[in-house]
């Protein structure tokens, strides 16, 4: 749990996270927070940084099933976000850009 959002179907799913960026201090920046973010999970996981966010994907097998994740941080302008989209692996192919699409098409307001 510990979601602000959760969806899923029959081939994929995807998750957000929302956290105040009041907790983290007025100069902390996205890219601060992905490291943070990143750092307490795995830190071989590369990160990508574009206009609107910061991307990373990576695959693992949480219990029977190899799925290929792909994330983004982004920010709001009180809040900072992960929104992590995930797939079965034999699927990344046809997810992948449409996992780029949906991020592309956030937009994120105060909440």
């Amino acid at each position: 749990d510990g979601f602000y959002a959760a969806y899923t179907s029959n081939h994929a799913f995807v998750f957000a996270i929302r956290e105040e960026k009041q907790y983290f201090g007025e100069e902390f920046t996205l890219g601060e927070y992905s490291e943070l973010v990143i750092a307490g999970g795995r830190e071989d996981i590369p990160t990508t940084e574009g206009e609107k966010y910061i991307s990373f994907e990576f695959t693992e097998t949480p219990e029977d099933q190899e799925l290929y994740y792909m994330g983004f941080f982004m920010e709001s302008e009180d809040a900072f976000w992960l929104i992590h989209f995930a797939t079965p692996v034999e699927n990344r192919a046809e997810y992948r850009e449409m996992f780029i699409r949906w991020a592309d098409s956030i937009v994120l307001d105060a909440a």
